[in-house]
């Protein structure tokens, strides 16, 4: 009998290691800057998961989705990079972008609610709401992409965001629930970012309360997490072993 299954092309059989790759870069673009990026490293991935949905489908409804999300998702990142250029008007016009791209993101996950994309563009929403500065709105946007991929590989990624902007809404005890969930992810490197954030909540430098001896506590099972050998360790492992050993030093 002959065989029915179609034949992958070369593109498609390599797509998941070009998709583990890009993975690695966002996850090492974003301990190179300390995790204090999240939303544009937020914004880096879906923008990737968007491009392999693209690549590796060949169905035109999820083409024109691929291509309609893509299109509400592109202001975020020209705004994100007219905000770094140091001049006051292009941010203030960032700023009306990002709000703008926010409220057509909202738009394309209420209308694409059975897509894959749909939890995407919740998390994309999150992420200009956050470069916008509103913490809260993009809080609650992370809660909806989270509720929507909460079993994708990225999850720690969206903790990590959504962890974030709790604390920069000054919610720190949601911002505690998030990072404690990361220490539990599969990969050492988010459990070890995990422990990062809950230790910089408790240091005494990060604002009142301050507590010292959880914040040393935290830092150490971070520390756990990563060998003191750093061949054993991948580059942006290296980095946040350097990261939790200078928070522990900056200790009163």
């Amino acid at each position: 009998m002959a065989a029915s299954n179609k034949k992958m092309t070369l593109k498609e059989v390599k797509a998941p290691d070009e998709f583990l790759t890009s993975m690695g870069r966002v996850i090492e673009f974003l301990q190179l800057y300390g995790g204090w990026i999240l939303a544009g490293a937020a914004a880096v991935l879906v923008a990737i998961v968007a491009g392999i949905l693209l690549s590796r489908r060949h169905d035109a409804a999820l083409i024109e989705e691929s291509l309609a999300f893509r299109g509400a998702f592109g202001p975020v990142v020209a705004a994100d990079e007219a905000r770094d250029t140091g001049d006051e008007k292009a941010a203030e016009e960032a700023a009306k972008k990002l709000a703008g791209a926010a409220g057509d993101l909202e738009k394309f996950a209420a209308e694409h609610g059975d897509s894959p994309l749909a939890g995407l563009a919740w998390a994309a929403r999150g992420a200009a709401l956050l470069l916008a500065g509103q913490a809260g709105p993009a809080l609650e946007s992370f809660e909806r992409g989270l509720a929507a991929q909460g079993d994708a590989a990225w999850k720690p990624i969206l903790l990590e965001a959504a962890g974030t902007a709790a604390d920069g809404a000054g919610r720190r005890e949601e911002a505690e629930r998030y990072y404690t969930e990361m220490t539990r992810a599969g990969s050492r490197l988010f459990r070890a970012m995990g422990y990062l954030h809950l230790g910089d909540l408790a240091h005494p430098l990060a604002g009142e309360p301050g507590d010292a001896a959880k914040a040393r506590e935290m830092y150490q099972k971070g520390l756990a997490e990563v060998p003191a050998d750093d061949a054993l360790l991948a580059p942006a492992e290296r980095l946040t072993r350097g990261l939790i050993e200078q928070r522990l030093a900056s200790l009163p």
